[in-house]
């Protein structure tokens, strides 16, 4: 008989590689897509968390055919009980170590012998097998093997490369000056020092009003969009400041309200 639930313990070597841990962004989306908001329920049993999603989880199903080779073939939505018994070799060891409560190991176990229609001594026979598959990996691959990880169809999107020094300088510029500080003849200081921009700068219908942000924006954009998108910032910029200055109004058009403004500004 095939059992429908299947222990799989993790070889020491994939430490660190399971793509829920690597690239977490990237696994939330994948697991809001295989565990919906609404009765998610369990590949193995069937059970339906009809009231607390955290009760099914998003499982990585790992083949190695091969060193160095690790090929991740399947992510799919187990219930916290197919999940623990999958791995109940981890469990064991969370126990051993204060994390997971003595009784889970009851409970699993029950579980994995309901799903599977099984006695107690089958299932620790399918545990002991399990342990040995686990043991002939890590020789075979060795326990420190540099495994060559393949998230399959699960790969995450390659992240575009980030804004360059003399970027970054340029939009950096827009928020945040920095000068000699100038001091009078009584060693007062009349000048200099940090300017930081009060005002968001407005581009695409967007109102950005930090270096960082900023940043954050610029890297979304594909990279061949960036160069016009801070010569608009600069743009936007300009025209902000020269609006704070009072220069968007020329002075042979309006007179009387150019000097009325300019007199407000130089009074700030």
């Amino acid at each position: 008989m095939t059992n429908k639930l299947k222990m799989e313990f993790q070889p020491i070597f994939m430490a660190g590689h399971a793509l829920g841990k690597k690239y977490k962004s990237h696994w939330k989306k994948i697991r809001d897509r295989l565990v919906p908001k609404n009765c998610p329920t369990c590949s193995v049993c069937g059970f339906v968390a009809r009231e607390n999603r955290g009760l099914i989880h998003a499982d990585e199903v790992w083949e190695f055919p091969g060193p160095p080779k690790a090929l991740l073939t399947e992510v799919r939505p187990l219930c916290v009980y197919c999940h623990e018994a999958k791995d109940y070799y981890n469990l064991l060891i969370r126990m051993q170590n204060g994390i997971a409560a003595a009784r889970l190991a009851g409970i699993v176990q029950e579980h994995y012998c309901k799903t599977n229609g099984c006695t107690e001594e089958e299932f620790s026979a399918d545990f002991k097998a399990a342990s040995a598959e686990k043991q002939r990996i890590e020789k075979l691959y060795g326990y420190n093997c540099a495994v060559e990880v393949s998230y399959g169809k699960w790969t995450p999107p390659e992240r575009p490369p980030g804004l360059k020094i003399p970027e970054r300088q340029a939009v950096r510029t827009l928020f945040v000056r920095e000068s000699a500080i100038e001091y009078d003849k009584a060693g007062e200081p009349i000048g200099g020092g940090t300017w930081y921009r009060e005002d968001p700068i407005k581009v695409r219908d967007r109102e950005i009003g930090t270096f960082s942000a900023a940043v954050r924006w610029l890297n979304s954009l594909p990279p061949e969009e960036r160069a016009a998108a801070i010569q608009e910032m600069q743009d936007a910029a300009e025209l902000a400041d020269d609006y704070d200055d009072g220069e968007y109004l020329p002075d042979h058009e309006f007179p009387q309200v150019t000097a009325m403004w300019r007199d407000t500004v130089s009074s700030r």
